[in-house]
């Protein structure tokens, strides 16, 4: 039986197609076998492992979720859902609790229990206030950004009656997106990623080095003033920020300025280089841009504490950028979290003393 044209044509195209994807299934699994054998050098953490043990499968409202009373290793989930030891939904009498907001730099999913922020700096607020009784909740995870938070905040947090909250919180991706929403006509300046990166990760590693050799062949062609906007992008994160905020349903706020390792006052080949996770997202921003945006979000941040009566702290940015300090371009290692830790005390136990409990005596309030 002969094979119409048209036919030879969708076998043709059908056999092309499972040729170009049949390698990406075949990817993840050695890409698993790698990450296995990194692992077990102890090279690298097993994100497999506490996803299988401790995430609900996929995601939940955009977001991966944790179950809760599971634990992977070190890694303990509450059963609020949350890392970090049980806590009751309110306060004991006596009790004051801190809520620490973000993502995952505030996780810390790599590290061990004592090492987190949030360990870090109840350990110094107990060394501050002897006689007080605290306990914390750590609302963070892998990959949680404003919109996430935003969609628990008064579902999950504003429940917990924290006396004070720390926010780590709207990275520049974020506030990209949202500056976007907000002024559609203007030019795209973050990347809509297709459902093949968001599945594989062969296809995730092709489309950001393609994105980056792109944006390098584009960048020195655009107008970087007409690019990054000025009072729109300020407006656009004050805007997020004070939405979290709100509802959370308190204003005894630690705004923790969104830095990591890129920074304006380094040359540009540092900037290129620590900037490459966020270069692969976003459209014509090289990496002076985007260490300016940063810059911009901590004035932001700042300005709009002072108008609401948060503590605003900046403790990234003292750190300096020495590969002890620093895991990765976004998270800090556990040296440099005993000084962020620090930084994150101070300005929590400044707040607990103005509250009037009664465990705060007034010596030690300074």
């Amino acid at each position: 039986m002969r094979i119409s044209e048209r036919l030879q044509e969708v076998l043709f195209g059908a056999i092309l197609l499972i040729g170009l994807l049949l390698p990406l299934p075949a990817s993840e699994v050695l890409f698993d076998i790698r990450d296995d054998w990194q692992v077990a050098r102890g090279t690298k953490f097993d994100w497999n492992g506490l996803r299988r043990d401790t995430m609900y499968p996929g995601f939940i409202d955009g977001m991966e979720r944790f179950r809760p009373n599971t634990a992977y290793r070190e890694f303990r989930v509450n059963a609020l859902g949350f890392r970090g030891p049980d806590i009751p939904v309110l306060p004991e009498e006596g009790v004051i609790r801190i809520a620490f907001i973000g993502d995952s730099k505030l996780l810390g999913a790599d590290l061990a229990p004592e090492d987190t922020i949030a360990e870090q700096t109840l350990a110094r607020l107990v060394d501050r206030y002897p006689e007080c009784r605290f306990d914390y909740a750590l609302v963070a995870g892998p990959g949680w950004g404003a919109w996430n938070l935003f969609s628990i905040m008064e579902s999950d947090v504003r429940p917990l009656e924290a006396d004070v909250s720390l926010l780590l919180a709207v990275g520049p991706e974020n506030l990209l997106q949202e500056y976007e929403r907000l002024h559609p006509d203007s030019p795209d300046l973050t990347r809509r990623r297709g459902w093949l990166e968001t599945h594989f990760r062969l296809a995730e590693i092709l489309a950001r080095i393609h994105n980056l050799e792109r944006e390098r062949r584009h960048a020195r062609r655009l107008d970087r003033q007409a690019l990054i906007p000025d009072d729109g992008l300020r407006t656009a994160h004050q805007d997020l920020y004070a939405s979290l905020v709100d509802a959370l349903g308190s204003d005894e706020v630690v705004a923790v300025a969104y830095r990591g390792l890129l920074r304006s006052d380094q040359d540009e080949a540092e900037q290129l280089a620590h900037s490459q996770p966020l270069r692969s997202i976003t459209h014509g921003l090289d990496g002076a841009d985007l260490a300016e945006i940063y810059d911009r979000m901590a004035e932001s941040l700042d300005d709009l504490s002072a108008q609401r009566g948060w503590t605003y702290i900046d403790p990234i940015w003292s750190l300096s950028s020495e590969p002890t300090n620093f895991s990765d371009p976004a998270h800090l290692t556990a040296p440099a979290i005993r000084d962020f830790a620090r930084d994150a005390a101070t300005a929590i136990g400044d707040r607990v003393a103005q509250q009037g409990h009664a465990c705060v005596q007034p010596t030690n309030s300074g």
